[in-house]
């Protein structure tokens, strides 16, 4: 912590919405990040989770002089994790100097970062998880001016693309007149290009290039020049690189951006399609200057023939997609609200809360299901402080005010608790600060709840006596996003753990005779060890004869193993596989196919000595709810009654609010193909597309 910074900074909040002191269910205002300045919103869905990388103003600056990136993430889009800076073209690369509009993307577990130097060229950078670190890949630009008809007035703004076919795609270039629009077609390393830059018409193009895919159509959408109002435009092809069609206004110039400039991406997220925008809001309220913006999101709504509805943007935000696991250890870095808070690096991992005298942070729609009697609060401090919590109003009076021991130093942690009488329900919490201290998590205790996950991106976790997450369950339904999941798909069963499995599907004893790092049928879960330890993992699963007993495994980069199983008399927990002396830090096991048919459902890793936690590369979901009854008799895999169930594209439900007319809810049921499918949330994507589907099985 440094006591003078926060003690000086004056951190106000945006009020101008009912979600800041009332609990109705709920909003998310816009912007969503107000402690820190961020524009150029790259989004994008990695592990179930949307990552949102940013360019980083300072609060000082008197023109774009960005030098790094800070990155966000929210599995609720409402409240949202700061991981941080985790890109400085300063220290990381040799050869740049500045950090303009970046974007991000994820190929074969890898993570590339695309970066422009100003607007002179751009750069890129890999990792292996959204966090970083990042490493500059080539020590130079992968796009200059040199590049064959790439001479452009700004070679900055990159909006990279992986098509359907696995061809990647890099948009980028900007001026204030002229043909400056291009594409170019990137290799498989994702660090080389292939061929000539091809030029893109688009009326009044000015910065920004962005695509995204939707049904067969290719959007490309871009900032239009000042003399056209700055306005978000798009245009649609059936082709990645040609044949264009100008569409019109995706987005008018944001409230509060004092028409200046703008930076748009699109993605979609559980079945909705969202807009990421910045604009002035926070800076206009601090009284700050021009340079400095603030990240927005808002809903985005298609017509009927592709066409995208014009974007009603504004403060209010998008809704809260689900609730916060009030048991699970969330990471006090993730919220939705906040005044007066700084972020810093935390020395056991990810970053912590650095809070002041009436400081504090909101989370909303926390579920307290069968009610809580105490919190766990991870804490660092130099001199005893107080930290008061608050359910769903600020003004309300405080349940508890936690009495917060010196630690001896502002990075010297303990885990100190306290009692409280017993609260149910979903709520808005508010942490106060009554003095000053850091918080890198917290954990409600004494009860349990069927939320199926948590906010924070590593909070899976279960406590030894002393408070230490000594443990981490994954249900692997949850990581059904990962870019390798299929063709494992996700079915529903009441006795498994959540009430739902993966599944390779039973088509005949197919056996994936040779594991290799790149194979299909895969899933991953990341884990940081405190310190050095032996591990224990084990998973329960369902093998019904010899011919579905088997996957294969690896822990980083080892060589991949066989676990070769006996059949189970339904689910049941194998035998533990165990290893010896890890080293402390980050950690990944995959498990991959082997047989079809082997059902896997849920994995415990526990470790001997310190802490494990998941990190997030993987899913943070602890358990999940099985879906709501329906209206056919089914068994799952089996054959069904599907009598009276909507046929696709007869959706069952009408969202005339929001202008997405056809949907479905969790829970509802549709056949496809003479298949029967149950939702998992809502969605518009067709019956058995992707997660967001469950098979039941076929009708009769």
């Amino acid at each position: 912590m440094n006591l003078k910074t926060l003690t000086l900074k004056a951190s106000t909040v945006l009020l101008s919405s009912s979600c800041i002191f009332s609990a109705s269910h709920c909003f998310a205002d816009n912007p969503i990040v107000s402690h820190v300045y961020t524009a150029d919103p790259a989004a994008r869905v990695f592990n179930g989770r949307v990552y949102v990388m940013t360019s980083h103003d300072g609060d000082n600056q008197s023109g774009y002089d960005m030098f790094d990136y800070t990155l966000f993430s929210s599995d609720d889009m409402v409240n949202w994790q700061d991981h941080g800076i985790v890109f400085n073209v300063n220290s990381n690369t040799s050869w740049a100097n500045r950090a303009y509009a970046p974007d991000i993307i994820e190929r074969n577990g890898k993570y590339y970062l695309y970066f422009p130097n100003g607007a002179s060229s751009i750069g890129v950078a890999v990792a292996d998880q959204p966090e970083g670190p990042y490493t500059d890949a080539l020590g130079r630009p992968l796009i200059d001016r040199n590049i064959s008809n790439g001479n452009v007035s700004w070679v900055f703004d990159p909006g990279v693309f992986i098509d359907d076919d696995g061809q990647a795609y890099l948009y980028y270039g900007g001026g204030s007149s002229g043909d400056n629009a291009r594409v170019i077609r990137l290799n498989n390393d994702m660090i080389s290009t292939s061929g000539a830059a091809i030029t893109i018409n688009a009326p009044d193009f000015f910065e920004a290039a962005y695509m995204a895919k939707k049904n067969g159509i290719y959007y490309f959408s871009y900032s239009t020049t000042p003399g056209t109002g700055m306005t978000v435009d798009y245009l649609t092809s059936g082709s990645p690189t040609s044949g264009f069609q100008y569409r019109g206004t995706v987005l008018a110039n944001p409230w509060e951006n004092n028409y200046n400039n703008n930076h748009a991406s699109m993605i979609e997220y559980q079945g909705q399609w969202y807009v990421f925008y910045h604009n002035r809001a926070v800076s206009n309220d601090r009284g700050a200057g021009l340079y400095q913006r603030s990240i927005n999101v808002d809903r985005m709504n298609f017509n009927a023939d592709g066409t995208i509805q014009q974007v009603s943007n504004g403060a209010g935000g998008v809704a809260q997609l689900k609730n916060v696991n009030a048991f699970a250890r969330n990471e006090a870095e993730t919220f939705d609200r906040e005044q007066g808070i700084e972020t810093e690096k935390a020395s056991e991992g990810t970053l912590n809360l650095m809070m002041g005298n009436g400081d504090w942070i909101k989370v909303s729609g926390v579920d307290f299901g069968s009610g809580a009697t105490g919190i766990a609060l991870r804490v660092a401090a130099e001199t005893p402080s107080e930290m008061e919590i608050i359910l769903d109003n600020l003004n309300n009076s405080p349940i508890v005010s936690a009495s917060i021991a010196s630690t001896g130093g502002w990075q010297t942690w303990q885990t100190q608790s306290v009692s409280f009488s017993s609260i149910n329900g979903v709520h808005d919490v508010y942490l106060r600060g009554t003095g000053y201290h850091n918080l890198d998590w917290y954990q409600f205790t004494g009860g349990s709840t069927s939320s199926s996950s948590s906010s924070s991106s590593n909070s899976s976790s279960s406590s030894s006596s002393g408070g230490e997450p000594n443990q981490i369950t994954v249900e692997l339904e949850s990581l059904s996003s990962q870019s390798n999941f299929s063709p494992f798909i996700v079915q529903s069963d009441p006795e498994a753990s959540g009430g739902q499995y993966i599944v390779w599907p039973d088509s005949g004893n197919q056996l994936l005779n040779e594991a290799a790092d790149s194979a299909s049928g895969q899933v991953t879960i990341a884990f940081n060890l405190s310190q050095a330890s032996d591990l224990s993992v084990s998973m329960l699963a369902n093998f019904s004869n010899a011919a579905n007993d088997s996957f294969y495994y690896q822990l980083d980069s080892a060589g991949w193993s066989t676990q070769n199983n006996q059949t189970t008399a339904g689910w049941q927990a194998l035998s533990p596989i165990t290893f010896s002396n890890l080293t402390a830090g980050n950690h990944r096991l995959k498990v991959l196919r082997r047989e079809d048919g082997a059902a896997l459902d849920r994995v415990d890793i526990a470790a001997s000595n310190g802490s494990i936690t998941l990190t997030s590369s993987s899913s943070n979901s602890s358990s999940s709810t099985s879906s709501s009854s329906t209206s056919s008799s089914s068994t799952s895999g089996g054959i069904n009654n599907c009598s009276g169930v909507n046929v696709y594209p007869n959706w069952p439900a009408r969202d005339s609010e929001y202008g997405e007319y056809n949907h479905a809810n969790a829970g509802d049921s549709m056949v496809h193909q003479n298949s029967l499918y149950r939702a998992n949330w809502y969605t518009t994507s067709v019956p058995g597309s992707d997660a967001s589907w469950s098979l039941l099985g076929a009708c009769n």
